[in-house]
């Protein structure tokens, strides 16, 4: 982007090659702002692999045309916009929200439709209605550009509060067969979305016969199967393939009319908790299964990947630049002589000099001068700074205060800094003495502590500290530092930070309180929010994040999977980190409550944003919530290590919390010793006698002394996910299924039946009898619908059940209590509500609305109630469920993995090993290997049919 206050006929590019200058064929748009213009130009030739190559911008009065090449065209036609570049033609629709309608390649045409919408509980689609703008602000001969903006609409025509909409570009490139398509989503407050779709592409109508992705593929039958690829997933027939080639979530559906879902294409889905989303990815267009053959897929998501990179020179302010930095490492390095509050004031005006050096270094690279001169100045004058500029107060090692304006919190491990209290006070800097590293960089106008989404009767609202100014006090004692920031403009916000003496994270609380003549309430509190962390090394090639959902792993930065990852939890442990080079950068939430929260990461530029999005407890409920406080304390900063040390950083609260209160499980007296002993899972059935002799060939096969036999299909049922919860009287008859219970225990076969813990089929005798709908305890959606499946059990109506509910709990209870004490059973596996979450907006359940801890509360005290009645009939049985949840510790025995084949960072039994157990693998994986690594991981082995 240029600021030339000239015409666009009057830029010109040519290129350097030694002592030749020679005109290359550009383009010139338009862009947004007064004088602002998008330049592109086609590259001559090839350019290599580390190659570097220099074009000068000119600004005559007379143009200079390059060398014509391939070209690409729009044509409108009523709503209509054609793209025509080479052999392939791309058709958007107005009709359909500016998507693209039709492709050809060559001669094949397939028919495309679009699917995109923003989910929670009820779905709100882009593409059922027309859109509010498509336009050309691209048209050739080297770019076209379409954008199209809409709202997202229900499919009665109905916005939903926040009012969300998109704005989605479309650019297209002379001669390559991709369309890059970037998407801004945008709501006026943050209302909490379970899923926001992007290029989810119905595929149906062009015939398409196969998928492909880099983990697998197969062909389209209607299986009702997702094919799931971690780069690139496509679809294709021989004539036609279309590509995800740098997705989040990149696969394809095979739906095609068949099972729950139609056939589709998709880029990705996530979770969105924010003001504004912005999506990314480039759809290949190909001509058959022959684009698989050639690599063409694979080598586009290799240059996606890893692009060319641009880099611009302003050569008087580079020299400018060069020498503000030799003097602020000249500086830098005299730190070292000074201590206390003359190494403050010193450190804080290196930080603000090197923020400025550092920005200034962005803009000149990417072309903004007007940015990089003020920057500059700003670094200038940060060299300029003198102890007299700061109000500190000092206890030993721990300083709190105000210097040159900032607010100071630090000791002599590390030091956190903040923008000025009339910019919000955001969190700026973090700097680890110990490393004398920054992990920081960030604009101090733009940082970010927290941010705060209310309702109101006409919508909503969403606001944030660095829009508003604040006060700030401070003092120290003998146990560290502390800073108060009080904010007073929209809410009354209280943020409370604390250093404690030799360390080095940060422990802070919020709370916030609306008064009561605002016609407004609560709906989520994002504490902390961070911006601007560095990677930790060179490129973040090194650098993963911990993702601590179910078992437990480490994935790639963001910065290198340009993935936003969110961990949700419950059921996920509370607490991340960015590791990398032996250095690490934690976030955690001391919370005993489990109360539900998001921890986000995602990649801004070159550096990562982060964030604990916690959804207020009650905010779906009529009357607004007007006070939140924080659960417990968040916990951030620097620390030495990898994945393990962030685990025990964690544990180390963690087996204080109230799901530990039990201690570990030797000392427990309500623990089955002899699931301690069991070294072996099986899958296994008890509807036929031969299921008997199936579960002792597999113990007598491992030469094992017992095992557990985790059983299904025990029940009547046409199949699988049928009839629940009629699980009586077993197929094998009430006295032939406690005889087939008491020979596999005779032989030292443990047996734990399936049931389902959160489906009531409608079409049951007992759905009816019962009243199960009148009584209330169906789930209930936002716009007051009951959430009724018919994705399972072969299209069986399901009514997804409540825990919060009593009938749904004593329900649970009754079959757990016929299951352990009539039929022997020693114990039962409850599928679902351990490993989900979610909110209910039913008010006759008497729970809370959402948000808070009434997922969690719900679930752990439906389990402690089927808990006791499984220990009134037998004190030695056992309760397991669907994934794995630290906050059911205390009501689960052991938790099933779900399909993990190992870990580099098996992070849930890093903390809690000694406190819980873990069982399961890969489902049918009997590899020695896969079994070994299990093994050393502290499981239990199996979960084998």
């Amino acid at each position: 982007m240029l600021g030339w206050p000239g015409k666009p006929d009057q830029i010109a590019i040519i290129e350097y090659a030694g002592r030749r200058a020679k005109p290359v064929q550009h383009q010139v748009d338009r862009a947004t702002g007064d004088g602002m213009y998008t330049v592109s130009w086609r590259i001559p030739g090839t350019l290599a692999a580390s190659q570097t190559r220099r074009f000068l911008l000119r600004f005559d009065t007379s143009p200079v045309i390059g060398t014509p090449g391939t070209a690409i065209d729009v044509a409108t036609s009523g709503n209509t916009l054609v793209v025509n570049n080479g052999d392939i033609t791309l058709e958007h629709q107005r009709e359909i929200g500016g998507f693209i309608s039709r492709v050809t390649v060559a001669e094949a045409t397939g028919a495309l439709s679009w699917h995109d919408k923003v989910y929670d509980g009820t779905a709100y689609y882009l593409p059922t209605h027309e859109a509010e703008r498509m336009e050309v602000t691209a048209a050739g001969p080297l770019r076209v550009v379409i954008e199209a903006a809409s709202v997202y609409l229900g499919v009665n025509g109905e916005q939903p509060p926040s009012k969300p909409r998109a704005v989605y570009r479309f650019t297209n490139y002379a001669g390559l067969p991709i369309t890059v398509v970037e998407a801004l989503v945008t709501q006026e407050f943050a209302q909490q979305w379970k899923s926001l779709h992007f290029i989810e592409m119905g595929t149906g109508g062009a015939g398409f016969t196969n998928i492909a992705t880099d983990g697998r593929g197969g062909r389209l039958e209607q299986t009702g199967r997702f094919f799931a690829g971690a780069k690139w997933g496509a679809v294709y027939n021989e004539q036609l393939l279309i590509a995800m080639c740098t997705a989040t979530q990149p696969g394809a559906y095979d739906g095609g009319g068949g099972k729950h879902y139609l056939q589709y294409l998709r880029s990705g889905t996530a979770s969105m908790t924010t003001l504004a989303y912005r999506w990314k990815d480039a759809i290949l267009w190909g001509p058959g299964g022959q684009a698989l053959e050639d690599r063409t897929v694979q080598r586009w998501h290799e240059i996606l990947a890893a692009p060319p990179t641009v880099q611009v020179h302003f050569s008087t302010l580079a020299t400018r630049l060069e020498a503000v930095t030799r003097i602020v490492n000249v500086k830098e390095r005299a730190l070292d002589k000074l201590s206390g509050k003359d190494w403050a004031v010193a450190h804080v005006g290196m930080t603000l000099a090197r923020g400025g050096a550092a920005a200034a270094g962005k803009k000149i690279t990417g072309g903004s001068f007007r940015e990089t001169l003020s920057a500059i100045e700003s670094c200038e004058q940060a060299l300029n700074a003198n102890s007299s500029e700061a109000e500190l107060a000092q206890t030993g090692s721990g300083l709190a205060g105000l210097v040159l304006g900032h607010p100071y919190l630090g000791n002599d491990k590390a030091v956190y800094l903040f923008a000025r209290p009339e910019h919000g006070a955001g969190l700026m800097s973090i700097y680890d003495r110990a490393g004398s590293r920054e992990f920081l960089s960030i604009d101090p106008v733009h940082a970010t502590l927290w941010e705060a989404t209310v309702k109101t009767e006409a919508g909503g609202a969403s606001f944030a500290n660095n829009a508003q100014p604040c006060t700030v006090t401070f003092n120290t004692d003998a146990a560290g530092g502390q800073l108060l920031f009080e904010w007073s403009e929209h809410a009354a916000v209280d943020v409370v930070l604390r250093l404690g003496v030799g360390e080095a994270l940060l422990r802070g609380r919020i709370e916030a309180t609306i008064d009561e003549d605002k016609p407004s309430g609560f709906v989520s509190v994002a504490f902390p929010v961070v911006k601007g962390i560095k990677p930790l090394s060179p490129e973040s090639q090194r650098d993963t994040i911990l993702d601590t959902g179910r078992f437990g792993r480490e994935r790639p930065s963001p910065l290198l999977s340009s993935k936003v990852h969110n961990i949700e939890c419950p059921p996920g442990m509370q607490f991340t980190a960015l590791t990398g080079d032996g250095l690490g950068f934690y976030f955690g939430e001391e919370d005993g409550l489990a109360s539900r929260k998001q921890l986000s990461w995602a990649a801004a530029g070159d550096s990562l944003n982060f964030s604990i999005v916690h959804a207020v407890l009650g905010w779906g409920g009529d009357r607004p919530v007007r006070t939140y406080r924080s659960p417990g304390h968040v916990v951030l900063g620097p620390f030495r290590g990898d994945w393990y040390d962030a685990a025990r950083i964690y544990r180390k609260w963690a087996i204080t919390a109230p799901w530990c209160a039990k201690g570990r499980i030797h000392e427990r007296a309500d623990y089955p010793k002899w699931l301690i002993k069991a070294p072996y899972w099986s899958i296994g059935y008890l509807q036929h006698e031969k299921d008997i002799e199936d579960e002792l060939n597999k113990q007598a096969f491992y030469e094992i002394p017992t095992m557990v036999a985790h059983v299904y299909n025990y029940f009547f049922t046409r199949h699988l996910d049928d009839r629940y919860p009629e699980y009586f009287p077993p197929k094998l008859g009430s006295a032939g299924f406690t005889a087939a219970i008491e020979r596999l225990q005779s032989n030292g076969v443990r047996v734990v039946p399936y049931v389902n813990g959160s489906m009531w089929d409608m079409d049951t005798d007992s759905y009816r009898m019962e009243d199960a709908e009148r009584r209330g305890a169906i789930w209930m959606s936002a716009d007051g619908n009951l959430n009724i499946t018919t994705s399972y059990g072969g299209g069986s109506s399901l009514a997804t059940m409540c825990p919060g509910s009593a009938i749904w709990r004593e329900k649970l209870s009754a079959i757990t209590s016929e299951l352990v004490g009539r039929y022997g059973a020693d114990g039962v596996y409850f599928d679902f509500l351990t490993d989900h979450r979610g909110d209910c907006y039913n008010p006759e359940h008497g729970h809370p609305i959402c948000g808070g801890n009434f997922w969690a509360k719900a679930v752990h005290d439906l389990y402690a109630g089927a808990r006791a009645a499984a220990k009134e009939r037998n004190p030695e049985a056992m309760i397991t469920g669907e994934g794995i949840g630290e906050f059911c510790i205390d009501v689960h025995d052991t938790f099933l993995s779900l399909g993990e084949s190992g870990s580099t960072a098996p992070l849930f039994l890093a903390v809690y090993h000694g406190y819980t157990n873990v069982y399961g693998g890969i489902y049918n994986n009997v590899d020695p290997v896969m079994l070994g690594r299990w093994w050393l991981m502290g499981c239990q082995n199996g979960w084998h049919g």
